[in-house]
């Protein structure tokens, strides 16, 4: 059976200018492996980057929502 678990996304930085924002968010993909003894491990697949350009007025609202 294959299975993925993945972390929330984490802000890395915002950065404004003439009223506009970009956020860069990331978070982590993991591929959870089982072991013949019942143990499982995450191995890590892939990194997730989301880079975003919002206006200032709704930056408040897209950090809350994620």
């Amino acid at each position: 059976m294959f299975r993925q678990a993945e972390t929330p996304f984490k802000v890395l930085s915002i950065e404004s200018k003439n009223g506009m924002a970009l956020v860069v968010r990331m978070k982590f993909v993991f591929d959870v492996v089982g072991e013949d003894n019942g143990v499982l491990k995450l191995r890590l697949s892939e990194r997730v980057f989301d880079i975003l350009t919002r206006r200032l007025d709704n930056l408040e609202e897209i950090l809350n929502a994620y």
